[in-house]
């Protein structure tokens, strides 16, 4: 069996209940999922988070912010946060950006982004 369940958090679906997302043994995959920014990639006022984890226990897991990285799909600490890149190119304020239209990126996607987007027009 599972210590820790990740479940989707209220507000996020239609449910009763909150559903599960995933179940796993590892007690830092289950607190950097339920600590996975979503707000950057939503307009407005949105919650930070979409999901909690709790153990066997039932005890909440202490959340640990990270983000989803729109390129390799990893889930990353947060850190000093993701940069961010529009229409191929790196973004020095990628708040100037509607953040919804920023693709956002971990530091090794960022890396070869420009290289590889040579002419996108995302």
């Amino acid at each position: 069996m599972a210590k820790y369940t990740i479940y989707k958090a209220p507000g996020w679906h239609g449910d009763p209940t909150d559903p599960i997302i995933r179940e796993t043994d590892d007690e830092r995959e289950a607190a950097m999922r339920a600590g996975c920014r979503i707000d950057i990639k939503m307009p407005g006022g949105s919650n930070k988070f979409d999901a909690y984890a709790k153990d066997e226990d039932g005890n909440e897991v202490a959340r640990i912010e990270s983000y989803r990285c729109d390129v390799c799909g990893e889930i990353v600490e947060w850190g000093e946060g993701p940069a961010g890149g529009y229409n191929g190119r790196l973004l020095d304020s990628p708040g100037s950006v509607e953040k919804h239209l920023v693709t956002w990126l971990c530091d090794g996607c960022a890396e070869t982004y420009e290289e590889e987007n040579i002419g996108d027009k995302r």
